[in-house]
């Protein structure tokens, strides 16, 4: 897929420059941290509700002759899925069952950057790629969702802001906006996708130079 080429194009490039200009060409590597929300979207029917959970990656802010654009090189372990309504007796109170689909999404995001002194205000917008690891679905719903796509187009927007700590240390935390561009599952017959939005905390290291 093109998401994976570019990822692998960008890691090449890196480990092509001598030790002092890779240093230089990386901003910062770091762990991210936070909290995604995820919804199921139906062509044909009701949308989820949100599954909430932990997601995790690391990631390589990467520089460019422009002081003022970067690339983020990132890997995530990204929860997603949603719940949806079970059928349930009539006059009872509605009844929900979860689906759950985890990815492992590469990312690769151009940012814009404006400095104001030791903090980093940035916007990102670019594609990323989801692919799939693992899932279940509560047992009524599990027949429809057994067929998952292995690999969805994401397309990502968000707002980070970062600040130079002491000792090469740079925190940060951004907001993001993950909207699936292709259908999740093949073996249902209608266009299901995934819609999620994610707050994270970044800890990042400035290399030596």
């Amino acid at each position: 897929a093109m998401r994976t080429l570019t990822l692998v194009l960008v890691s090449a490039s890196l480990l092509s420059l001598p030790l002092p200009a890779a240093a230089q060409a990386l901003r910062s590597v770091g762990v991210v941290v936070g909290r995604l929300d995820s919804r199921q979207l139906r062509s044909r029917g009701a949308d989820s509700r949100t599954r909430s959970a932990v997601a995790a990656g690391v990631r390589a802010d990467v520089a460019t002759p422009k002081s003022w654009l970067g690339v983020g090189v990132g890997l995530a372990l990204a929860p997603r899925g949603g719940e949806h309504a079970l059928s349930a007796p009539p006059g009872s109170e509605p009844l929900h069952g979860p689906v759950h689909a985890d990815y492992l999404t590469f990312s690769v995001l151009p940012s814009v950057r404006v400095a104001l002194g030791p903090v980093s205000l940035s916007a990102f917008v670019g594609p990323a790629l989801d692919v799939y690891l693992r899932g279940d679905a509560a047992v009524e719903l599990a027949p429809g969702f057994q067929d998952p796509t292995p690999q969805v187009v994401v397309a990502v927007a968000g707002l980070g802001v970062e600040v130079a700590g002491p000792a090469r240390v740079v925190l940060g935390v951004e907001v993001r906006q993950e909207e699936g561009l292709g259908g999740a599952y093949r073996s249902i017959p209608e266009r299901l996708r995934h819609r999620s939005r994610a707050v994270s905390l970044r800890l990042g290291f400035r290399p030596v130079t």
